[in-house]
Formats: structure tokens, C-alpha cells, sequence
């Protein structure tokens, strides 16, 4: 059995190597899932230098998102589970197969393509958990968002769409605002000296309920005088390397909270049924079309230094994923 082991921290292509041995044995409880597709995500890559928020004991299984069908149950799980195609979320999807907890790999629908499906469990779900657990969101509300030509900023819009939330996102550069247009964005404002006051023509007298914020620094302070008295804003990144700051007069007399999330914290202390609906709801909607992530290339676990330089092109346009 083929897979991809971490085996320091530091540059990738040194860092990585290809592993083969013996399959691990199934114990009870468990699936032995032949992974079908593993996405490269910039997650993995921040794991493997050793700046991500967990540092897993060295040597270790690699990759945290994936799509795979079952193959071996073991003892306590029923047959039929046999032929599942599951969502996998957790370490160790760059690999020809891996054995995990029943209930860490959730059945979604076959019916829908298997690249966007080993997709779910990082992107969708974070737009997902940014959605629907930070306030009560109705219908027609606006959310603001900075980044708003990335990954979970289109997964974002996407789902906003279908819950009949209207978004307004931020973009550094005006060549971008097209590409958020055609995802369904209902505004779009690139960053500048009059950033604020863009976003308050932008929305024509109507207040925000919630702010995504996936970048930091001064643009977060800027873009809260557009949300609602009580109104939330959500870190959940950090890639302007700056803090946050609201001014006293939020938080005193606008009552706007301050909120940090990240998917370690939302996988853990999210009951196992409540993550197993949101996977298979995103399923649905790759299903109907209503979510969906560009691909631009897929390798073998063999190729993996290709595919790891294939990431990091400044040109790319798509997802890269290991197709074992």
C-alpha cells in the first residue's frame, strides 16, 4: 500500500517522501476506504512546515480531505457498508487506501462527480460552518466578505445563493470582481482608500449581519461600519499577518462581536449527526450543480513533487488533487 508520509517539518519537496508497506489491519469499528481522490490544500502545506495549529507526531499520514469508497468493514460494522463512497475528513488521505472510525467517514450519493465530492471536507464546510453558526441569518440578508475571489469565499457565495443571503465581497484587485460576479455574487467592491464608503453605497442603505474575514489587518475595521448594530464578525484566517481591530464605540455601542473560527475546533466539538448532514447537504448541492470547484490537474501519489510545484504556480486556475 502506497501513501505519502510527512517525515520532518520544512520545505515540501524534502519534507514528503512515498511510503509503501503492508495495508494496516481493520479493527473493530472501523472501514478500510480505498481513497479515490485527495485534494493539495494550502492547509496541508502550512501542516507540512510546521506552521499550522496542530503538529502531528513524526512520521505521519498526510492530507485531510478526500473521497474514497469502502472496501473492509470490521467487526461491529454492518456488510452493507461494503461499496459506500464516503467523504473523509482528517489525516491521511494522500494514500492508496486508509482505515478510519465508522463514523469519520460519512456516505454521500454516488451519483455525483468524485473530484468535486473529495472537495467537500475542507472548503464547503467551512463556508457551511461560517453560515450557519453565527447568528440567525434570514433570508435576504446581506454578508460581507473579504478574500473574495478564494475557495471558501465561492463556496460561500454559493451557499448564500441557495439560502437567499445576498453577499458583498471584497477583492484586491479589479481584474477579480468578473470572475466573483460569475459565481453569483450580488456585489462587488475592490479594496481602496475609500473602501468604506464603497461598501455603504454598495449596500444602498441596508446593514450586514455578518462579516467573513479570512485576511486581518485594518480592511476588517473598515468593512464593520457596514454591519448592523449586533452584527458578527468571523476571523477564520490570517493572511495579512495583522491584528484585528474594532473601534470601542462597536463594540460598546454597536454591540458587534468578535469571533474566531477554525475547522480543527468545528470538527471536534461538532456532534458526529450534525457533521454527517452538513456533508451530505453539500453532496446534494455538487449534485445540482450549485456547488462546484474548478480542476486543473490531478496526479498520482508517485508524482507528488509535480503536483506539490503544480500548487504552488502563480498562474493556476484550478484545484490540484492526487488521484490514488
Amino acid at each position: 500500500m502506497k501513501s505519502l508520509q510527512l517525515t520532518a517539518f520544512g520545505r515540501p519537496a524534502d519534507s514528503v517522501k512515498l511510503a509503501e508497506g503492508d495495508s494496516q489491519p481493520v479493527g473493530p469499528g472501523e472501514l478500510r476506504v480505498a481513497v479515490e481522490a485527495a485534494p493539495l490544500n494550502p492547509s496541508d502545506f502550512l501542516l507540512i512546515t510546521g506552521n499550522y495549529g496542530l503538529r502531528p507526531e513524526l512520521p505521519s499520514a498526510i492530507g485531510q480531505e478526500g473521497v474514497g469508497r469502502v472496501v473492509e468493514v470490521g467487526d461491529g460494522v454492518a456488510a452493507s457498508r461494503v461499496g459506500e463512497r464516503v467523504v473523509l475528513a482528517g489525516l491521511g488521505t494522500w494514500a492508496e487506501e486508509i482505515v478510519v472510525d465508522q463514523a469519520q467517514a460519512v456516505s454521500v450519493t454516488t451519483d455525483a462527480d468524485p473530484l468535486q465530492l473529495a472537495m467537500l471536507a475542507i472548503n464547503p464546510v467551512t463556508a457551511y460552518a461560517l453560515l450557519h453558526g453565527f447568528g440567525d441569518l434570514k433570508p435576504g440578508d446581506w454578508v460581507l466578505q473579504t478574500g473574495g475571489n478564494s475557495a471558501v469565499s465561492g463556496n460561500v457565495i454559493s451557499l448564500a445563493r441557495h439560502h437567499g443571503y445576498r453577499t458583498l465581497s471584497v477583492v484586491r484587485r479589479p481584474e477579480a470582481a468578473s470572475a466573483v460576479t460569475d459565481l453569483g455574487g450580488d456585489a462587488v467592491v475592490v479594496a481602496d482608500d475609500n473602501l468604506a464608503e464603497n461598501v455603504r453605497k454598495a449596500l444602498d442603505g441596508d446593514q450586514a449581519a455578518l462579516l467573513l474575514d479570512p485576511i486581518g489587518g485594518p480592511v476588517t475595521s473598515e468593512l464593520a461600519t457596514g454591519l448592523r448594530t449586533g452584527g458578527t464578525v468571523v476571523l477564520y484566517g490570517g493572511m495579512s499577518g495583522q491584528p484585528v481591530t474594532l473601534s470601542p464605540q462597536d463594540l460598546i455601542f454597536r454591540r458587534l462581536l468578535l469571533r474566531g473560527f477554525w475547522l480543527g475546533h468545528w470538527r471536534r466539538e461538532t456532534p458526529a449527526a450534525d457533521q454527517a448532514r452538513a456533508f451530505q447537504d453539500l453532496a446534494e448541492l455538487v449534485v445540482k450543480g450549485a456547488i462546484s470547484a474548478p480542476v486543473e490537474a490531478t496526479y498520482p501519489l508517485e508524482a507528488f513533487a509535480d503536483a506539490f510545484a503544480h500548487t504552488g504556480r502563480s498562474e493556476r486556475s484550478g484545484k490540484i488533487l492526487f488521484r490514488p
